[in-house]
């Protein structure tokens, strides 16, 4: 059955919907103008006030440094060393070799005034849990935005799991 031109779709006739094609010169470019909607702003504002990371840069050349390593590597020096390394730095970082476990690293990171260590392992990728990352930096990042949100938010994150807003929209849960 053909549609005719008085028939209407949204109150507009489908001749005028199957117009002829306009060259992309006219046509809006939607990719540019959508943004999309910030789920949680809150959440997002405090990913943005997350301290950045700050590499200390060792000043001198480290033997049987690994490859992965680049120069935020110090070697094998110890727990206190790492902490006088880093000065009270919000999201300072080093990586050194373990003195009770050598051939194990350790990411040394300052945040919430004091010095966090966490053992590092490379597999091709960076990690010190499941998640993984191409560079230490990533990895370091991702660390600081997860402990400043955990730290900041977590009576909001608290409620977001006790409180999910399927419950509130009337849809049926499995």
């Amino acid at each position: 059955m053909a549609a005719s031109s008085n028939s209407s779709l949204s109150g507009s006739s489908v001749s005028s919907v199957c117009s002829e094609p306009r060259s992309p010169r006219e046509l809006p470019n939607y990719a540019e103008e959508y943004q999309p909607p910030i789920w949680k702003s809150y959440l997002y504002q405090l990913q943005q006030e997350a301290p950045r990371p700050k590499r200390i840069i060792c000043p001198r050349e480290v033997e049987n440094r690994p490859k992965y390593y680049g120069r935020e590597f110090h070697g094998i020096i110890s727990r206190e060393q790492a902490d006088e390394l880093l000065g009270g730095v919000e999201g300072a970082y080093i990586l050194r070799e373990s003195q009770r476990q050598p051939g194990c690293y350790t990411l040394a990171l300052r945040f919430g005034n004091q010095t966090l260590n966490y053992r590092l392992f490379h597999d091709g990728k960076h990690f010190v849990g499941e998640k993984r990352f191409e560079s230490i930096h990533d990895l370091v990042t991702d660390g600081l935005i997860t402990l400043y949100i955990e730290t900041k938010a977590a009576e909001y994150i608290s409620k977001m799991t006790t409180n999910p807003i399927y419950e509130h929209i009337g849809y049926a849960t499995l």
